[in-house]
């Protein structure tokens, strides 16, 4: 296969690597997908930035809900009110 060949199947658009930046934390790529994001994020500082961007978001999120710190319930209060919301509208 041509060097053009090869070049040509490695890169994808600006969409294609944000789709593959936004999959790569949900479910993983495959070594081919890995490749052609970076070797489009070595070309394209925008589509480097949100990469490493989406990556910190995923990495925080992650982390805040798999604290033992921080407890991710509403109060009674709310619940309470969120089931006569419910309740009023299923009339």
């Amino acid at each position: 296969m041509g060097e053009e060949k090869v070049t040509k199947k490695m890169t994808i658009n600006c969409r294609e690597a944000t789709m593959l930046s936004v999959l790569r934390e949900h479910k993983g790529l495959s070594l081919w997908q890995k490749i052609q994001l970076a070797y489009h994020n070595k070309m394209c500082a925008v589509c480097k930035t949100f990469d490493v961007q989406i990556t910190a978001i995923h990495r925080l999120v992650k982390k805040a809900f798999n604290s033992d710190e921080i407890v991710h319930t509403l109060p009674k209060e709310k619940k309470e009110k969120m089931q006569e919301n419910l309740d009023e509208i299923s009339k």
